[in-house]
């Protein structure tokens, strides 16, 4: 299971939510499962959540680590494995070695990850191997 931490750029955390199964990101809003409710929305380099704007979305696993896969309908790829993952300023880095790992096209509510153009960006717990 995965939290979300909104974060501001004084680095006061504004709000924590979890856990849930997955986030994904779409069209400006953040949205978590198991039933896909809205917990923030995205504009300009801020997430309103809670009535506040945050800058950072920060979503960990609290058992592990967590994974990026950039989705469009009928396809996904894994872009990323990290012990965390920030949402900040249009950009999605992996934790702890702050690797840039996808970028938002705000007008098109396009991803640019892997090299290509991606509808939505999810976050999930990492699939153990057993």
């Amino acid at each position: 299971m995965i939290t979300l931490r909104f974060v501001r750029s004084d680095d006061v955390e504004t709000h924590r939510a979890g856990p849930f199964p997955w986030a994904r990101a779409a069209d400006g809003v953040l949205q978590v499962g198991p039933g896909g409710e809205e917990v923030a929305h995205y504009r300009g380099g801020v997430w309103s959540v809670g009535g506040q704007g945050s800058t950072r979305c920060i979503v960990q696993n609290q058992y592990g680590d967590v994974e990026l896969l950039a989705k469009d309908q009928a396809t996904s790829h894994l872009v990323a494995k990290s012990k965390a993952i920030e949402f900040v300023d249009g950009s999605i880095y992996a934790h702890p070695e702050r690797r840039l790992l996808a970028t938002l096209q705000e007008r098109e509510h396009q991803w640019l990850a892997g090299g290509k153009t991606w509808s939505a960006i999810m976050v999930e717990p990492a699939k153990s191997l057993s």
